[in-house]
């Protein structure tokens, strides 16, 4: 037993973004057994979101390497700056202009990677006119969001080498973890170590040179605030 435990906890630590999505479909289907039966308003289940604990020995930010990437990392540091709390989409509706036809509960990876809207037109029928290029757009009544946060995270004092300035990392915080955290509060947090699209897209695509530069980012997915 212990050793299919053990087991588990290399593939989280290895594969988070693919372990994760199962520990929540499977908390919401014994949270739905157990709270059976329901109110008629309340027959939808909502979604559960799980958080992650680990005694593993934290990072600094200014250690985190390539080695590290897609792996659930332990960093310390003060947070600086918090974003307003906005709303990301986890399914998608959209809709052609042309045909009129829908696309319903598309996925949206969780984290700052975005969504590219498909190019062409999927509903369109031998004989029937064809749909222009770039025919969808996003119908927001129709789609699911949750609340998300940016916040910017910058070594402690006590962890930055004399002579050296102070490293920073971006963070993401979705859901429950949203509004938890202040500019000045001391945090340990537990995430994945993730990439997004360096800069303006605009910009990168004049840049040949900058087109495959990726900024990193941590998607959050456990978090410790020292009170004292």
């Amino acid at each position: 037993k212990q050793w299919y435990q053990r087991r588990v906890a290399d593939h989280i630590i290895k594969s988070p973004a693919s372990f994760l999505p199962l520990f929540e479909q499977a908390a919401k289907e014994v949270a739905d057994e157990l709270t059976r039966p329901r109110p008629e308003e309340e027959a939808e289940m909502e979604d559960v979101h799980v958080l992650l604990t680990s005694g593993m020995r934290p990072v600094a930010i200014r250690n985190l390497k390539s080695d590290h990437m897609s792996k659930l990392v332990k960093i310390p540091g003060i947070v600086i700056n918090a974003s307003s709390i906005r709303a990301k989409a986890t399914s998608l509706t959209l809709q052609c202009k042309g045909c009129r036809d829908y696309r319903s509960n598309i996925p949206v990876k969780p984290g700052l990677e975005g969504f590219n809207l498909p190019r062409k037109c999927t509903a369109s029928t031998a004989g029937a006119a064809q749909c222009p290029l770039d025919p969808y757009f996003i119908v927001p009544d129709k789609c699911r969001c949750v609340d998300y946060q940016t916040l910017k995270l910058q070594e402690a004092p006590d962890h930055i080498p004399t002579g050296d300035m102070p490293r920073h990392i971006q963070l993401y915080v979705d859901r429950a973890l949203v509004d938890r955290m202040v500019p000045g509060n001391r945090v340990e947090v537990l995430g994945i170590y993730c990439i997004k699209k360096s800069g303006d897209s605009k910009t990168a695509k004049k840049d040949k040179a900058t087109a495959g530069l990726r900024r990193p980012y941590i998607r959050v997915v456990g978090l410790e605030v020292d009170s004292s």
